[in-house]
Formats: structure tokens, C-alpha cells, sequence
């Protein structure tokens, strides 16, 4: 086995690589064999752009590319936009780890990644589990580790395709003294995914103005995921301000041209504008977008179901608020919003 290992330098950022480096190796290890005997499946667009499923062996899969060894042994290379999806072979303890996730059970989940991380051998399947184990401490208000992994898995593979799993923060945020520290450290010396992430987690506390200006030279950022998420974090400090037809014209259009995958966030910002300019139905199309496209985000996903019924209720739609209501209740049983609606509910019952 060869393993490269980051020496860290003398500076939060890199402590705390190295305490994740720590907590799962290195990535970059060569293995002679696979982890799992089964094979991987692809679903794919033909050239008539037909889907199509192969079976066979991913040897990688990148934000360009998919690498693919076939049943019969032959290796092509896949285009990754013609990739709808891949189900890769999954030991005992990925799957119960994605049971966990599904569950809302994410402390459970990250102990049973971390067992798969250890277990696999497969370059592009370790980034995989990491971007769960991200979202895993994401939504258990774990923001420290969230962040610290999610730059190790950016150092490892700086175009990676799990850049959705980066933890920002789209409602109002107040950071732990720990956390609000990392951030500050990452606003001042980190690279531009680093100081992204750290302006998210301090825009709504006193360093507010630093935040602002971080945000807005990262609009100029070569990386374009990091300039369009730049801009969107920004629209938390206009909710109030901006005018009706900056909402329904630039910022959907900006939402629209962002990678797919990287949208949840804008929707529900969009909606709540929408929201605060009487524009319910509207409002509401934007709202539901997140828990039926990112429903892994967990927080803002319910929180956006919460907005859709409570402006339901409001303009005397209750059967559809009702039913939002016990949506909420259902598929999101962990968080703060579902609370709230189980109340909206037993009220509403009492007064029958």
C-alpha cells in the first residue's frame, strides 16, 4: 500500500485537515483489488438520447468523465453529461448508511460511512461517502466538521462533482464561538471555497460588513460555482429590499443557469422574496422545489415546506396547508419546522 500524507502547516485551516486526515486517511492510496465483487450500474443517454443501462466496473468518475470497464472487459470513457446515474456496488455498510441518511438518522449515518470509508477501496467511492459524511454532519448542525471535510475532499479533488455537499447556510445562522473562530480564520487566510463557507456562517452576526465584502469579491472568482454561490448568499442581506421584478426576472434567471445540483438553496431564498412581494403561488412553486429536488437538505428543505403552508393558511387555502402540514410532519420529523407544524395541526384538529 502507498499512501501520501499532507503535512499541515501551522494555521487553523490546515490543523484541521489534518485532524480529518486523522479521522479517514488518505484518499490517494493505490489498491490492487476492489472492496466489493458485484457490479456497478449505469444508466446513461445513448446518442439519440435514449437511456440506456450498462453493467460493469466504474474505474472513475469525475465531473468530465466516467471511466467504465465492461462486463465482456473493454474500457470507455462516458462523457459524465450523459450520465443520469450511477449505482455503484455497495458494501453492507454503505447501505445502511444511505438507510440511516434516508431515515434523518445522521449521527448513526456518519458512524456507518465512516465504517464504509474504511472498507472501500475505490478512489471515487471514498469521495462519495465523504460528500455524505459533509451532509450527514451538515444536518446535525455540525457545522465545524462539515466544513473541515468538505476542504479536505475540495484538496483532494479540486473539480470534484460533490460540490452540492459544501455547508453553507441560507437562513439566519448563529455560529458557536467555535465556529464563528473557523470561520473568521477562514474568511482571513483561506483559500475561496474556505472564505465562501465562512462568510456564509457569519452573515448574520458582527462580522456581518466582513462578510459582505469576502461575498462580494468572491462574485469575480474564476471558480464559477463559487462566484454563483457567492452572489446567491448575498441575496440574504436583500430579502427585505429587492424589488419584485429583480426577484422574478435576475434572480431566477441567475438560479436557472447554476448548476442543477447546486439550486436548492437559491429556490428557497427566491421564494421567500416572492413570499414578502404577495406573490403566493409563485412563492410557493419555488418553496416546494426543495423538498422534492434536495430533500438531503434537510433544515432548509422543511423550513421551505413551512413557508408554503403557512402562506397557504394565511390566504384561506387551509385543505392544501393541511396537507403540507402533515407532509412536513412526515418526511421531516427531526427538525424545528416539523415541531411547529405537529402544533399547526393539534390546533387546528381542537378546533374541530
Amino acid at each position: 500500500m502507498l499512501m501520501f500524507v499532507v503535512c499541515p502547516e501551522d494555521s487553523m485551516t490546515r490543523r484541521s485537515l489534518a485532524i480529518a486526515f486523522c479521522l479517514f486517511g488518505s484518499f490517494l492510496v493505490l489498491f490492487s483489488g476492489r472492496t466489493v465483487t458485484a457490479e456497478d450500474r449505469v444508466v446513461l443517454l445513448d446518442g439519440d438520447n435514449r437511456e440506456i443501462v450498462r453493467r460493469g466496473e466504474v474505474l472513475d468518475y469525475s465531473r468530465e468523465t466516467l471511466n467504465f470497464r465492461t462486463s465482456q472487459g473493454r474500457e470507455i470513457k462516458i462523457p459524465a453529461a450523459r450520465v443520469i446515474q450511477v449505482e455503484p456496488a455497495r458494501s453492507e455498510s454503505h447501505r445502511l448508511a444511505d438507510q440511516h441518511f434516508a431515515a434523518g438518522e445522521f449521527r448513526q449515518a456518519q458512524d456507518a460511512y465512516r465504517a464504509a470509508f474504511r472498507g472501500e477501496k475505490r478512489t471515487w467511492v471514498r469521495r462519495e461517502i465523504l460528500s455524505q459524511i459533509v451532509k450527514s454532519y451538515t444536518n446535525s448542525s455540525n457545522y465545524r466538521a462539515a466544513g473541515t471535510t468538505f476542504l479536505l475532499l475540495l484538496e483532494e479533488d479540486p473539480a470534484t462533482r460533490h460540490f452540492d455537499a459544501i455547508p453553507l447556510v441560507w437562513k439566519p445562522f448563529q455560529p458557536s464561538q467555535a465556529v464563528a473562530k473557523v470561520a473568521q480564520d477562514w474568511l482571513a487566510n483561506g483559500a475561496a471555497p474556505a472564505k465562501l463557507i465562512g462568510a456564509s456562517w457569519l452573515l448574520s452576526t458582527s462580522s456581518r460588513s466582513a462578510a459582505i465584502n469576502v461575498l462580494q469579491q468572491l462574485r469575480r472568482d474564476r471558480d464559477r460555482r463559487v462566484a454563483q454561490l457567492a452572489l446567491t448568499q448575498l441575496w440574504r442581506t436583500q430579502l427585505v429590499t429587492t424589488r419584485k421584478d429583480i426577484v422574478l426576472h435576475e434572480w431566477t434567471r441567475t438560479a436557472s443557469v447554476m448548476p442543477f445540483e447546486l439550486r436548492g438553496g437559491p429556490h428557497y431564498l427566491i421564494g421567500r422574496a416572492l413570499r414578502k412581494h404577495g406573490e403566493t403561488d409563485r412563492s410557493v412553486l419555488e418553496l416546494m422545489r426543495v423538498p422534492i429536488q434536495y430533500a438531503w437538505m434537510r433544515d432548509v428543505a422543511a423550513e421551505s415546506i413551512w413557508e408554503a403552508a403557512n402562506q397557504l393558511e394565511q390566504n384561506n387555502r387551509s385543505t392544501q396547508a393541511l396537507r403540507l402540514y402533515r407532509e412536513l410532519v412526515r418526511d421531516f420529523p427531526e427538525t424545528m419546522s416539523a415541531e411547529q407544524a405537529e402544533q399547526r395541526l393539534a390546533k387546528t384538529a381542537s378546533r374541530d
